[in-house]
């Protein structure tokens, strides 16, 4: 994905169980913690609105983790009549990333979370009025495929739908 102002480009791994999504970066535009996105982060814990900058911490099933701070960034999106969006999107800046296996390299500069929470990239495109709550993974029968957002582009043929789990 390009992201940023110019726009970078950037490898991500998706993910459709994680809601946020993080580059590994310095933190150039902080949100605040009194913003709506940054309570949705902070469910179910204590949230002090107060605060300068929003902090995260997220534990994977896999034992891996991510800390950092919440920034705003503009994603680069292109869409089916060819045009760029450039909505600015609440992210992930993650300044400390434990792995799995330790001493792997990463071989992506962060996570794209496309789970079904209020700071996924997917519920923030549809909040700002950009696409509707929708992606699709496609996967060529001799490796490649896309990714898609919206109900725009939608293959005609050859396509199964498998609907996303609700429960966690």
């Amino acid at each position: 994905m390009s992201i940023g102002d110019p726009p970078k480009p950037y490898f991500l791994d998706i993910d459709t169980g994680s809601d946020l999504t993080w580059l590994q970066c310095d933190a150039p535009c902080l949100v605040p913690c009194r913003v709506p996105l940054c309570a949705a982060l902070h469910t179910g814990t204590i949230h002090d609105e107060n605060c300068n900058q929003c902090d995260y911490q997220i534990q994977y099933e896999d034992r891996g983790s991510s800390l950092g701070v919440l920034i705003s960034d503009a994603f680069n999106l292109r869409l089916v009549n060819t045009t760029i969006a450039r909505p600015v999107l609440a992210l992930g800046c993650g300044y400390d990333q434990q792995f799995a296996i330790q001493n792997a390299p990463t071989p992506t500069d962060g996570l794209l979370g496309l789970g079904t929470g209020k700071i996924s990239v997917l519920s923030q495109l549809s909040d700002q009025g950009v696409t509707k709550n929708v992606m699709g993974h496609c996967l060529g029968g001799k490796g490649g495929g896309y990714l898609f957002f919206g109900d725009d582009f939608v293959p005609t043929s050859l396509m199964t739908w498998a609907p996303m789990s609700r429960s966690r």
